[in-house]
């Protein structure tokens, strides 16, 4: 029997909240044992490349499209990921939210090229990481934080997406999307990678959490897509899915996020099917 029919077989025995835990089990295992494997994959294949386009590449201060980075820790794909969104979108303006604990790390990482980045010291010392979750739930659904980017629109990044196409500046419409979950396609959807209007995002915000000493309720991307849904717009799944790709499959999408974490769950086929995907998402040209 497969590890996916066994966890599957698991999973019909218990209740949603138990299910969840062994799915997020499983996604904690699988992104610690792969997720190495995959960013060293892309520094030796595309490094060199990016680095020599980071080495002309300068960005501004102030763009209708911003890049946001909300990191407090000295993550090691920190020097991919700047070197990625920087080739991806030259003309984005980049915030990076950071701490006392990785500002020294982030700019050195920036070097002479730090006076054009908005770095901001947000978050203080070195938490457990549960309450690391926290503070990251209610950052993005803090109105005030959103009133701190000088900029139109914005797509947030985490550490553990890449960017595989230059992004197309079109990408940014509507209130908010992300990638389409595949337990729930029509929603918004979420993700390590997301497109947000600032205007929107200050909106639900202040409206639906307007005291912040209460803490968000549930995972940030889940309480956004849920509020958009009652007072928002979003793109359809078309869109969603040839832009950003987690959950559901996409053979050329621009942004990749912890595709690894569901591909056990998706690609019942085994391990020839799990390659191959890899093979493809893994390949695309650095100019």
């Amino acid at each position: 029997m497969t590890e996916h029919k066994k966890i599957m077989q698991k999973m019909e025995k218990v209740d949603r909240q138990e299910q969840e835990k062994i799915w997020n089990d499983r996604c904690h295992i699988l992104r610690y044992i792969l997720e190495p494997y995959i960013y060293n994959f892309l520094l030796l294949t595309y490094g060199p490349a990016l680095d020599r386009f980071w080495q002309t590449y300068t960005p501004p201060k102030k763009a209708d499209n911003a890049f946001v980075i909300v990191e407090r820790r000295p993550h090691p794909n920190f020097w991919y990921i700047l070197r990625n969104i920087a080739w991806a979108g030259p003309q984005m303006s980049v915030y990076i939210f950071c701490s006392d604990e990785n500002e020294d790390f982030i700019r050195t990482l920036l070097g002479d090229k730090v006076e054009h980045f908005n770095i901001i010291r947000f978050f203080k010392g070195n938490i457990p990481r549960e309450q690391a979750i926290q503070d990251y739930n209610n950052f993005y659904t803090d109105y005030r934080n959103y009133e701190m980017i000088d900029a139109k629109y914005i797509m947030t990044v985490q550490m553990d997406i890449f960017i595989r196409r230059k992004l197309d500046m079109r990408m940014f419409m509507s209130d908010y999307y992300g990638n389409p979950w595949a337990w729930n396609q029509e929603d918004p959807g979420g993700g390590g990678a997301t497109v947000r209007r600032i205007a929107k995002m200050i909106e639900i915000c202040r409206k639906y959490r307007p005291d912040t000493s209460i803490d968000c309720p549930i995972p940030e991307d889940g309480w956004i897509n849920e509020k958009i849904k009652e007072c928002g717009t979003w793109p359809d799944k078309i869109i969603r899915a040839t832009t950003f790709m987690e959950t559901l499959l996409n053979n050329n999408p621009y942004v990749v996020h912890q595709t690894w974490s569901f591909t056990d769950a998706v690609l019942p086929e085994g391990r020839e099917a799990f390659l191959g995907l890899w093979r493809n998402l893994l390949t695309f040209t650095v100019d």
